[in-house]
């Protein structure tokens, strides 16, 4: 009994500092999957295209920078933020004015041997649009004189599966012992992009209106372009402004009475207050819609089972009521 005792006070010894150096080296097979390939992403539109190219890829970690919800144009990293980023193997952001500082980082870590950055807007190259300021829009003389190029890449179907492949291609290289898995994974996703890229297109077919009234800043001119879809709004995509001139509204408002439009269209956790205006002096009284632009999507929303392709569908919803989009008939 008392050899026993010994022995089971020696196993549990060894247990117990087996334990204690797995805990301290990362011995766990888990913990050592993790570690094998980090991805950081600024967004969460390329957050969610990552998750789906190396879904079931085991050792994959990806990590969402905005999912306290901050908006991107007024994001600001703290000292984590850049520690994660200056150690991925993988960055991926939107790029654009709103995003310099991520291009210096990208520039001073991508000498390192194993470390990739993606920039959506250097990946789209000649699809890149710039903003625009287009009639009854409110600028001050900086904004009209100096206009960006557009960031909201994201927005487009097809930019997307531009995105998604370079993405693809960016894992590929760096752990291309999976790199099956990611091309697989890809080619199925892109399919899904693809396909309700074509409902847009059918919907486009059904609208008795071509034309969207935005209440608020503008971010989807690349989703108008690849449609033909014609725009007014009260801000171009980057405007730190947030109140409305009473001129803008009123000119904004008589574009609904005029074109007929059903719906007046306003941003995702906008306040609301100047598409309300707006259809408060429209003659029609037309609806007060909401689009999202994934600038501010939450930890609790992809909780809750938000994704790139679920939130691409609720706008499509969108704009269908906006454009009094009918059925064909069977």
């Amino acid at each position: 009994m008392k050899e026993k005792r010994i022995w089971t006070k020696t196993l549990a010894l060894t247990l117990a500092l087996i334990l204690a150096v797995c805990g301290f080296s990362g011995c766990t097979k888990e913990k050592e999957e993790a570690a094998r390939i980090s991805v950081v992403c600024a967004g969460f539109a390329e957050y969610d295209w990552v998750k789906n190219i190396a879904k079931d890829v085991e050792g994959v970690k990806v990590t969402y920078l905005g999912e306290n919800g901050v908006d991107m144009h007024s994001y600001q990293p703290g000292a984590e933020d850049v520690a994660a980023l200056k150690a991925a193997n993988l960055i991926v952001y939107a790029g654009g004015a709103s995003q310099e500082w991520l291009d210096e980082i990208a520039a001073e870590r991508d000498a390192e041997s194993g470390k990739i950055s993606v920039n959506l807007l250097w990946v789209i190259g000649e699809n890149a649009l710039e903003e625009e300021i287009v009639e009854g829009m409110q600028a001050d003389e900086e904004e009209a004189g100096s206009l960006e190029t557009d960031e909201h890449t994201w927005l487009s179907l097809g930019n997307a599966v531009i995105s998604c492949k370079e993405i693809n291609r960016a894992l590929d290289l760096l752990d291309a012992d999976h790199a099956a898995e990611y091309d697989a994974n890809c080619a199925a996703y892109v399919d899904e992009l693809q396909a309700l890229d074509m409902e847009f297109v059918d919907a486009m077919e059904g609208a008795n209106k071509h034309t969207m009234v935005f209440g608020d800043r503008f971010p989807f001119r690349y989703m108008m372009e690849d449609y033909d879809l014609q725009y007014f709004a009260a801000f171009p995509g980057c405007s730190a402004d947030s109140e409305a001139s009473f001129e803008t509204i009123v000119f904004l408002a008589d574009k609904c009475d005029k074109l007929n439009l059903p719906a007046v269209i306003e941003l995702e956790n906008s306040t609301g207050s100047i598409a309300k205006a707006v259809a408060e002096n429209a003659k029609g009284s037309p609806k007060v819609l909401t689009m999202n632009s994934m600038q501010s999507v939450k930890k609790a929303d992809i909780e809750g089972g938000a994704t790139y392709l679920s939130i691409m569908e609720g706008n499509l919803e969108t704009v269908k009521e906006a454009l009094d989009y009918q059925a064909p008939e069977l």
